[in-house]
């Protein structure tokens, strides 16, 4: 029975550093879902250690994608990777769990400073030109089949303005993000300096329904471009405050 399991352990060992040595390129031919929704290019190295000169996830890609796999999670059933990659020009770090039973994803410490231009691009927002830098600070990002993603993070829009026929300046617009015990999700949004105070909420709950609550008060160094633009968003008015509130279904705004 000891040299039966003595030769199981030799070759499962074998097989498993077997797949760690074979080629990134054989691996994602045999298991890349459709072009559709993910293509590869220019794929180097092993599963141990490798890289993928461009990913494109539907409308948006990826640059210079570089990992490193930690082995010992493969015997817990999970695929643990360090991933390097570049978003729009800058540095995208994080870390990364997939378990092969759940299907679960978790990506920690999802770290990285982007132009607001460069992001327009990619997102291809209409809206004037963004100006200043955007920082993505994520603790945690699990995202379950068919449920919305527990989320624990920061985004913060650094020196924030909108060019248009002048340039508004809206300060630093920090959002919150968090999710409960119920499923739910919730955002909370507010911003210091500028020529406009934010404040607000958004929650989705977990049947991906939302509702959008926004405060946004001229200061006294307001434009009168951005007094025009309020009048035309946010026509509503309380106690000099202009209200925007949206309910309705993620699907209704492509997510």
């Amino acid at each position: 029975m000891r040299s039966r399991n003595l030769v199981i352990f030799a070759v499962s060992s074998y097989l498993f550093f077997l797949l760690l040595l074979l080629p990134a390129s054989h691996l994602f031919t045999l298991f890349s879902p459709p072009a559709s929704v993910l293509k590869l290019s220019g794929i180097s190295g092993s599963v141990w250690s490798g890289s993928v000169d461009k990913v494109t996830i539907k409308n948006y890609s990826l640059d210079s994608l570089a990992w490193s796999l930690n082995p010992l999670l493969l015997l817990a059933g999970n695929i643990g990777l360090d991933l390097q990659s570049r978003f729009a020009g800058q540095s995208l770090n994080t870390e990364l769990d997939y378990s092969l039973f759940s299907k679960k994803v978790l990506l920690k410490q999802l770290n990285s400073n982007i132009n607001a231009s460069e992001l327009q691009k990619q997102l291809k927002l209409p809206f004037g030109e963004l100006v200043g830098t955007i920082q993505l600070d994520i603790d945690r990002l699990e995202i379950k089949p068919g449920q919305l993603p527990d989320v624990s993070g920061q985004l913060s829009w650094k020196q924030a303005q909108i060019k248009l026929y002048s340039t508004i300046s809206m300060g630093h617009i920090s959002l919150i993000i968090a999710s409960a015990d119920n499923g739910e999700l919730s955002g909370q949004l507010s911003n210091s300096g500028g020529e406009v105070s934010i404040s607000g909420d958004i929650k989705v709950n977990a049947n991906k329904s939302y509702n959008l609550n926004i405060k946004l008060k001229p200061r006294s160094n307001a434009s009168k471009d951005l007094l025009n633009i309020l009048s035309l968003v946010a026509p509503r008015k309380i106690n000099a405050e202009h209200i925007i509130q949206r309910s309705g279904r993620l699907s209704e705004l492509g997510f």
